[in-house]
């Protein structure tokens, strides 16, 4: 997942200048792998709740190895926390652990000759030179989790980049791919820079391949996911040489600590990607704290939770919800006064679950003023809102003879936030009495019976979309 934020978080990275220097960490150390062990050994994710999402902490473009250098890595991922490493820079100024972890990953495939197959040249150490490399890796916990039941099958399924991947991405699905193959669009500079990108995705199970990985976090990883970039005609080619993500799981007590690491090698890095420069600092870190967070919430539910025992509760695993801003309580509070909003379509559902007997509602005393006529019109019952589906256009797949284009993004502008940010309608409920209303009751008993209108306001935005 962290595959997804590279382009876009060029603006994170200071290169390196050749007179930096740099120590190396380097895995010949006979320290590094005993305090990576060290580390592994003592996270414990038993009491890690899957909704639990903890910060991620952005390291230094020289520090890519957080489980061997890190004192506290192992109290923090045990307590939901993550690590973020990115760099960018010509491949002669990445530091020596930089270097090393490149040369690990970059010819990793699952092609026997993905120069033949893939039209992907094969690189050397010598060769990055020539190049710029961007290098994101992200190190986070996953509870739970078994890493077997990991499968290409669910890593390159449709639903799992959905709900996993930040954005989400815009997913293409009207087209023919090979077995175990995603294809997305994914925004970098919104409404102007988009890439299209097309992974293939297959697990490592060679011994020598495994070895060789060890040198990413300093242990061989348990099992190994990769992600490489494909195309619909391997014949084209354009800035993009190469590109490999790798997902390293770490078996540790009560689930698995991933390492995602993701290279991309490119002869340039496109012009509206590099106006973004020095403005998307902390958003890496961002994105992967979504993708954290998602990913242990999305696992869980759709393989199941290894910690669990026969008769243990269910775990109450709703997302925190975040405190709306003043769009987010405007945005509320019309959708709670013409539709009862999230909040109330939650009591609805509530309802429809676990039925009950509902009181019958009071005959409406006459009135002959404005007010009666009105509470004649509604019932003076409030009935629970229509669901209505999202009628967003679809998102038309970029074409043309390169996978990475510079256009405008197809999808329509987002709409407003609504959901957790607004408090529901408040139920009224008529009076036992036979006294007659007042006015001024009447009118409040009205206003109430507003709440069982439709969701206009979902309405509109439908009809204009699909307008």
């Amino acid at each position: 997942n962290s595959f997804c934020t590279l382009l876009k978080n060029d603006a994170a990275v200071v290169p390196l200048s050749n007179n930096n220097s740099i120590r190396s960490q380097s895995l010949d150390s006979p320290s590094m792998e005993s305090r990576t062990e060290q580390c592994l050994d003592s996270v414990s994710l038993r009491d890690l709740k899957r909704s639990k999402c903890g910060e991620v902490h952005a390291l230094g473009d020289d520090e890519w190895r957080p489980l061997a250098t890190e004192p506290s890595a192992a109290e923090k991922l045990s307590a939901g926390d993550g690590f973020f490493s990115f760099c960018c820079c010509g491949g002669s100024d990445i530091c020596e652990d930089g270097q090393e972890i490149v040369r690990a990953v970059i010819n990793v495939s699952q092609f026997d000759d993905e120069t033949k197959e893939n039209n992907v040249p094969r690189l050397e150490a010598a060769d990055l030179e020539d190049y710029r490399v961007i290098v994101v890796k992200a190190t986070y916990a996953l509870p739970g989790v078994d890493p077997s039941k990991l499968t290409p099958e669910l890593l390159s399924s449709i639903e799992y980049h959905e709900q996993c991947q930040p954005g989400p991405p815009k997913l293409e699905t009207d087209m023919d791919l090979p077995k175990n193959t995603v294809r997305f669009v994914k925004s970098i500079v919104p409404w102007v820079f988009s890439i299209t990108v097309q992974l293939a995705v297959s697990v490592m199970t060679d011994k020598a391949v495994l070895d060789q990985l060890a040198v990413v976090d300093g242990r061989r990883p348990t099992h190994a996911v990769l992600m490489e970039r494909t195309k619909r005609d391997p014949s084209k080619t354009d800035s993009t040489v190469k590109c490999k993500s790798l997902l390293l799981y770490h078996r540790v007590d009560g689930g698995v600590v991933c390492t995602n690491v993701s290279v991309v090698v490119n002869t340039s890095i496109p012009g509206p990607v590099a106006k973004v420069v020095n403005t998307f600092g902390s958003s890496g870190a961002d994105e992967v704290k979504h993708t954290m967070q998602h990913t242990r919430q999305y696992l869980l539910k759709k393989i199941g939770d290894t910690r669990r025992r026969e008769g243990d509760p269910q775990e109450n695993d709703e997302e925190e919800e975040e405190t709306p801003g003043v769009v987010g309580k405007v945005t509320g509070a019309v959708a709670g006064w013409f539709g009862g909003g999230p909040a109330r379509q939650k009591e609805t559902q509530r309802s429809h679950e676990h039925p009950r007997e509902q009181p019958q509602p009071q005959p409406q005393p006459q009135s002959r003023g404005f007010f009666g006529r009105m509470m004649g019109a509604f019932g003076g019952t409030t009935q629970p809102p229509e669901q209505h589906k999202d009628r967003s256009p679809d998102i038309a797949a970029t074409s043309g003879e390169s996978d990475t284009t510079s256009t405008a993004d197809s999808a329509s502008p987002a709409t407003l936030p609504s959901q957790s940010q607004q408090s529901g309608s408040e139920e009224s409920t008529s009076s036992g009495s036979s006294k007659a209303p007042t006015a001024k009751e009447s009118a409040k008993a009205a206003m109430a019976s507003l709440a069982g209108v439709p969701n206009i306001a979902s309405a509109i935005t439908a009809g204009a979309a699909q307008r």
